[in-house]
């Protein structure tokens, strides 16, 4: 019994994915030879270090300058 509830919550959970659609919100030029994605969570520490300390300096040396853009996940 146990592994039929398994089986089909697992079933059930991969159906409800299969169409749905990665948000994305992407910073810089469309044009940009280089892309950096970044996996971030609103509720993470860190990724809130790097907006305050890192991502202001990458922004103002690659960002904005048109060599990079920062594709947001």
């Amino acid at each position: 019994m146990k592994k039929t509830l398994i089986i089909l919550i697992l079933f059930f959970g991969f159906m409800g994915n299969v169409g749905a659609e990665i948000k994305r919100i992407i910073s810089g030029s469309e044009n940009a030879k280089i892309t950096i994605i970044a996996y971030e969570s609103l509720t993470c520490s860190h990724c809130a270090n790097f907006h305050k300390d890192v991502y202001p300096q990458l922004k103002k040396e690659y960002i904005d300058t048109g060599l990079a853009k920062i594709e947001f996940r």
